[in-house]
Order: structure tokens, then sequence, then C-alpha cells
């Protein structure tokens, strides 16, 4: 959970409402000094939740609370947005993109943005670039602790990607990244009417089986796999 976007909307009408209920019988110094407790409280659970959200998902320790949450200079986050895309170059319609997203922790500022157009933000936030797009952005600009978890998290996903079309999956538990891949046509009888594929991913190394499931409508890449082996058995 993000505090401050989640947390704070929620919790915040209810103190006003709390406040405004009481303002006759508490003091208004009172009231500033509880508004300022609350405002308080929210920022030490922020911080409490971005030094400890990458421990948790992904074990990197990096404490992103060094770093303030928003930019300091909000007119350089204005001018990056006329900045061309990094991966393309376009300048129509350009984003200002996480590196570690809001959800891990990430800051609004210009250190944690890619400035990217809307298709290759798409495909950033999938972990879907080619392996030639990944290689056109210069994470030297970055400081220590985006590039860090720009290799250890988002990096091993995009290889899983390039190697199997698979996405946000960086691989078996047991450190492996070497798969037998196995697929079987589901008809879309019984209680689940819906026709479909399903993928087993088999760890070479330990034999652990993972699975990937498409049906119509969805998207995933590594559908295009089997259907070409489907074309090759004839």
């Amino acid at each position: 959970m993000d505090p401050l976007n989640k947390f704070y909307p929620k919790v915040q009408p209810l103190l006003t409402a709390f406040l405004r209920e009481n303002h006759r019988d508490i003091p208004v110094k009172a009231q500033n000094a509880i508004q300022e407790l609350f405002n308080q409280a929210i920022l030490k659970v922020a911080d409490i939740y971005r030094k400890e959200i990458l421990r948790d998902k992904f074990n990197l320790d990096i404490d992103l609370t060094k770093y303030p949450q928003y930019d300091s200079t909000p007119g350089q986050s204005f001018i990056q947005k006329f900045n061309p895309c990094e991966v393309c170059g376009q300048l129509r319609v350009v984003h200002q993109c996480h590196i570690i997203p809001r959800n891990h922790g990430g800051a609004d500022k210009a250190d944690n943005y890619l400035i990217l157009c809307a298709n290759h933000h798409h495909l950033f936030d999938r972990h879907k670039l080619a392996e030639e797009e990944w290689d056109r952005i210069d994470w030297s600009t970055k400081s220590e602790e985006v590039q860090e978890y720009v290799f250890k998290v988002r990096l091993p996903r995009q290889k899983m990607f390039w190697k199997y079309r698979s996405e946000n999956f960086s691989g078996c538990t047991c450190g492996s990244t070497d798969f037998q891949m196995s697929f079987k046509e589901d008809p879309g009888q019984g209680a689940f009417p819906v026709e479909g594929l399903y993928r087993n991913m088999e760890c070479k190394k330990c034999g652990q089986v993972y699975t990937d499931c498409s049906f119509t409508g969805y998207e995933y890449t590594w559908w295009w796999c089997f259907v070409q082996e489907k074309f090759k058995r004839g």
C-alpha cells in the first residue's frame, strides 16, 4: 500500500469531519496540533513503507528515504515533459515514466523518471521492451539506488521476456533461468467454458513448474510461439 496515495485520501476526510463536528469543543490551537500530528504520522508511515517495501518484495537493501518523495524543483519536471522519448526520439506524446514504481516506494522526481512515448511507456512498465530498445536507455545518469533497482529487478524480468516471452517473471526460486516449455489447449468445456491455452514452464534445475494461461481476448506474447509450433507440425 502506498500511504500517501491510498491511505491519506481515505483517512483525511474522516479527520476533517471529526474536527468540523467538534470544533466548538476543541480549541483552534488543539485542532491544528491534531492535524499536524496526523500529517507527521502519515509521513512517518510513508518513510517506513519506502524503506521496507523493496526488502520485503525483492530482498534489496535500498533506503529510498534518503531522497525526497517529490521533486524540489517542479520547473525541471515541467521541462522534462518536452524532451523526446529516450527510446525512439518521438516528441508528439511523451510521458514521465517511473523507473521504481510508486507502489514500490518510488519517488515523483527527475531521477526516478524516464521520458518515454506512450507506446514505450506501456512496454517498459510491462517489461516488454525489445533488447535493442532497452540498450538505447542511458542508465548512467541515474542514482546508484535507481540503477540497483533497474539491474536487479527490471533487467532480470526483461531477460525472461527476451528468452521466453514471459512477463513479470524473473526466474525460478532456485535461481535458475532455464526452463522447458510445454503447451496444453483448453477446449473451454465444463464449469469454465472459455477456450484458451496453458503454458507450463518447468525449471531444468529443480523441476519446479510454473503455469501461464491465455484466454480469448487476453494478450500473451508467448502465445505466438505456440501458434508457430502448431503450424510447423501441420
